[in-house]
């Protein structure tokens, strides 16, 4: 429920939003990025890093200014595709998954 609120707050349309898509995407001193609660609990958190990846994901998709921001930054091109390669590695040893269409934003 808490990213999905976070979502809803970072979709809306104010002279504020850049500032806090920037602060999500982007982090800040002593802030981690979803990028970066995605990488610290893929490990032992799994279901935590699934729900950042559905969060992300759904912020890329909706918002065209997010899209932007994030892949100005060149490392996210490359620590999104590891995020797909790990999500796609835990799709598939769920049993009765098949997909044959991986994510891509880039």
């Amino acid at each position: 429920p808490y990213l999905l609120l976070l979502l809803h707050i970072l979709l809306i349309q104010d002279t504020w939003q850049r500032k806090r898509i920037q602060l999500v995407l982007k982090g800040g001193p002593d802030r981690d990025t979803l990028l970066d609660i995605i990488a610290r609990n893929k490990t032992h958190q799994q279901r935590r890093s699934y729900h950042c990846m559905k969060c992300l994901t759904n912020l890329l998709s909706a918002c065209p200014l997010a899209h932007e921001i994030f892949f100005e930054d060149s490392d996210n091109k490359f620590r999104w595709e590891g995020a797909v390669t790990w999500l796609g590695i835990q799709l598939e040893k769920r049993p009765g998954y098949h997909s044959n269409s991986p994510v891509k934003l880039g």
